[in-house]
């Protein structure tokens, strides 16, 4: 297993925030996009693509595979899918190298009819197994072959609510292969929109053109910062129709928002109700931020209702540490009843980050927060969103790595 590198950042608090941030697409969607290029062999043009570090590294893994990427500006890249591909995903099998793995195999079984994966992969090799698949040991790796006939008698259908992005991707593109196959996913995510576009059968000389949806967690993020900036902060490059579920909920927690033309910016203003809130619509990365600033803010004893996410108690307790009261009682039916009270005093953010959802609302209190933090573990937040740093810096956050 190749060596984790850690980072860490210091924040220096008490800053008076205020700037502008441009959003940008989500990395993953970015990422779909792409395989769904490959998997219908075509020429495309993908607009408001990332330039962060987990897309630059999923484009360098298809380098390997013989395809090439061109930008045309800053978030537009053309991506030519009708070459050959080589069926070797042998070396990518650690970190988020898995993820594209699973994604990547479906598209190779459609294009090449085989490929060969790393043994890391035994859970996908057990999967496709299960459905037919032909698999062979050479020499330590593992060789996977579609059969002739891919239908089959025996349905086999997915609860992915909430799963993994990559899993849910894999899973939506191996059932184009296989009739047999059925996916439940969350259909809100626009992650997952290229499952809407038309699968052709016939490769088209001319390009078509996908946009990516915004980054929701990037959004969330700067979102929650611009919270406690007095509506100094704007929020830039912004689509509405991808938010408003998010800014719904922060408004009936005492947050208010103006829209003007591709921008927003967000103030607080005060809340005194004492009621039960059902946030159970939400992902989880919309969770952690509505919590925090709930936790935040709050005077009042508010319980939410939420799913049941298997992260919430380490959201919890992290946010706890730094000086939230915040309890979980998981309900039936994978629902979670959450009693979040008047914050006691903050404390300083001393943490070691090892998941988005959680470090990113982590990220968000050390930047309104009053007094200097140090968070290790950043770079599981700066390789899904560019620029980070800079962008921090350009709202007035006395931000540096260490």
């Amino acid at each position: 297993m190749a060596e984790v590198k850690t980072d860490s950042i210091k924040i220096k608090g008490q800053a008076i925030l205020h700037g502008n941030v441009y959003l940008s697409g989500d990395p993953l969607s970015s990422i779909f996009y792409i395989c769904f290029a490959l998997f219908n062999e075509q020429k495309a043009r993908i607009k408001n693509v990332p330039r962060c570090k987990l897309f630059l590294d999923f484009l360098s893994s298809i380098e390997r595979l013989g395809i090439s990427v061109n930008w045309e500006d800053e978030s537009v890249i053309t991506v030519d899918g009708t070459g050959e591909l080589r069926e070797n995903l042998v070396s990518l099998f650690d970190g988020s190298e898995y993820g594209f793995a699973q994604v990547l195999i479906p598209i190779l079984l459609r294009r090449n009819r085989e490929c060969e994966v790393h043994p890391e992969l035994r859970t996908e090799v057990k999967f496709y197994r299960e459905l037919g698949v032909l698999v062979k040991v050479n020499y330590n790796i593992l060789n996977l072959k579609l059969p002739l006939d891919a239908n089959f008698d025996i349905r086999k259908n997915f609860n992915l609510i909430h799963a993994d992005p990559y899993l849910i991707a894999s899973r939506l593109f191996t059932s184009y292969l296989f009739n047999n196959l059925s996916v439940e996913y969350d259909k809100h995510d626009a992650r997952f929109n290229f499952y809407n576009e038309i699968i052709i059968n016939e490769k088209a000389s001319d390009f078509v053109e996908y946009k990516v949806s915004f980054s929701q967690p990037e959004f969330n993020l700067y979102a929650s910062i611009a919270s406690f900036s007095n509506g100094e902060v704007s929020l830039n490059n912004f689509d509405l129709s991808e938010s408003l579920n998010f800014l719904l909920s922060i408004d009936s927690i005492g947050f208010r928002y103006e829209v003007m033309q591709n921008a927003i910016k967000i103030w607080y203003v005060g809340f005194d109700e004492n009621a039960i809130i059902d946030w159970s619509s939400h992902s989880f990365n919309s969770i952690a931020h509505l919590i925090l600033l709930l936790a935040k803010t709050t005077r009042k004893t508010t319980k939410i209702i939420t799913v049941s996410y298997p992260n919430i108690n380490s959201l919890i307790t992290d946010l706890n540490i730094m000086g939230c009261r915040i309890e979980a009682k998981e309900g039936k039916k994978g629902y979670s009843l959450i009693t979040i009270k008047p914050p006691s005093a903050f404390s300083s953010v001393k943490n070691d980050v090892s998941d988005l959802d959680v470090g990113s609302a982590v990220l968000a209190f050390a930047c309104f927060y009053s007094g200097n933090s140090r968070i290790s573990g950043f770079e599981v937040i700066s390789e899904y969103m560019p620029y980070l740093i800079d962008n921090l810096k350009s709202l007035n956050i006395d931000i540096s790595k260490k």
